[in-house]
């Protein structure tokens, strides 16, 4: 495939995927003034897919994977910090603060790292995130796509249960 084909290939593949997550914040207090949204970081491998890994298997599959995280976690009504797109242009490590400050007040880390790769500035995010006593979900890609449904699945139970208990519920084990 050439360049200008492999560059359509991702914008149809990238268009058809985002469909929950080009909007911003929005407002959830017509449901209930008080209630106050988990707030989740999704972490992950950047750098890795900058290089020959672009548009990889491996990387397309990271991406649906990481696309439906998001989808799911804005449809159950969480605040999402994406740091993979918090950023446009070219990166600049002293900007790798803001991500830091974000970490300072998120509910949940969530880690989308696949066994195997590399993710240098997830890695450290996770220890600030451990440090600061914030809740580390590791969430690599399933290898069994068609499972995908029931991993989020799994994914919103676990979260709507932290934001149950952010909002006072009393949660009986």
């Amino acid at each position: 495939m050439n360049h200008l084909d492999e560059l359509k290939e991702q914008d149809r593949v990238w268009k058809e995927r985002r469909m929950v997550s080009g909007h911003g914040a929005q407002d959830g207090s017509a449901r209930d003034p008080d209630y106050k949204a988990l707030i989740v970081f999704i972490g992950g491998p950047i750098k890795h897919w900058w290089d020959e890994n672009w548009m990889s298997p491996e990387h397309l599959r990271y991406d649906e994977w990481r696309t439906k995280t998001e989808e799911a976690c804005i449809a159950a009504s969480f605040l999402v910090y994406k740091p993979y797109t918090a950023w446009k242009g070219t990166w600049n490590e002293e900007a790798q603060a803001v991500n830091d400050t974000v970490i300072g007040v998120i509910d949940v880390f969530i880690d989308l790292t696949p066994p195997g790769v590399p993710s240098k500035g997830t890695t450290e995010e996770r220890k600030l995130a451990k440090d600061l006593g914030v809740e580390i979900f590791n969430f690599p890609p399933s290898l069994y796509p068609n499972l995908d449904e029931n991993w989020m699945n799994h994914l919103i139970t676990f979260l709507k249960t932290k934001a149950d208990q952010k909002n006072g519920a009393l949660i009986y084990g």
